[in-house]
């Protein structure tokens, strides 16, 4: 049972960091096409600083979701 619901919380977590990860990747490619900030340019100085926090920020959920899906419930004794 708890296996179970270990699986459904790793796809939640995926389905989360995938749309969080998608919407700051999108957010990302407007910035640099539509509004041409140069600070929007991957791994410019002013990435690092404005954009790369938000997809840090995904991060935890992303390792949530593989930790849910892989856990195995086997004790060693």
């Amino acid at each position: 049972m708890l296996k179970g619901r270990l699986k459904q919380l790793g796809r939640i977590f995926s389905v989360i960091s995938a749309a969080g990860f998608s919407i700051v990747l999108l957010l990302n490619v407007v910035a640099i096409f539509m509004f041409g900030k140069p600070e929007a340019i991957y791994f410019s100085p002013g990435w690092w600083f404005q954009w790369f926090p938000a997809y840090i920020a995904w991060f935890p959920f992303l390792m949530l979701a593989i930790v849910f899906r892989t856990h195995d419930n086997s004790r060693v004794d």
